[in-house]
């Protein structure tokens, strides 16, 4: 019965010890958050070459480049996704939660399969609500950002550079 408080002390320690290193992991996790960034150039069917205008002159044509993105984000809280950011341009975006693995062709996974909530992101045009100043600063350095929100707090993440998928050509 002496060293009863003496055990006390280690137990009530030895518990704070354990909820402390708990509430840091849990935090370390919340804001964990992984991005997968696709770029595919998207080629037009049309032939480059000149096309006759209606006051008889020939009009030269270029081939048409347009990309296409996919930009898939992983996390094991849902995050709510509010802006993009992309080659500097500023977009709304929605989201749509998406199952894994995320496959374009029996060869190329673009996203490997986890038990993470999986969103698939698409910017759309126009002004966000909100707007994020730091965003703009870190899109002049990466390809992608994106803001996102998660427990009423705004979150930051980027991507210095895409990942190129092979062409795709249309007819």
């Amino acid at each position: 019965m002496r060293n009863h408080p003496f055990y006390m002390k280690k137990l009530i320690l030895l518990t704070a010890l354990v909820f402390g290193t708990s509430y840091f992991l849990f935090a370390q996790t919340k804001g964990t958050i992984k991005v997968y960034a696709f770029k595919q150039s998207i080629l037009t069917g049309r032939a480059p070459g000149g096309i006759i205008s209606e006051d008889g002159n020939t009009v030269e044509t270029k081939k048409k480049v347009s990309e296409n993105y996919r930009i898939y984000t992983s996390s094991p809280l849902r995050i709510y996704p509010t802006e993009v950011w992309i080659k500097g341009t500023q977009y709304r975006v929605s989201s749509q939660m998406v199952s894994t693995p995320v496959v374009i062709n029996p060869k190329r996974i673009l996203v490997p399969q986890t038990k993470n909530k999986v969103l698939l992101l698409t910017p759309k045009e126009g002004t966000p609500e909100k707007e994020f100043k730091k965003g703009k600063v870190l899109a002049k350095e990466n390809e992608v950002v994106i803001i996102y929100s998660l427990k009423e707090k705004f979150y930051y993440v980027t991507v210095k550079q895409f990942t190129a998928l092979p062409a795709e050509a249309f007819q």
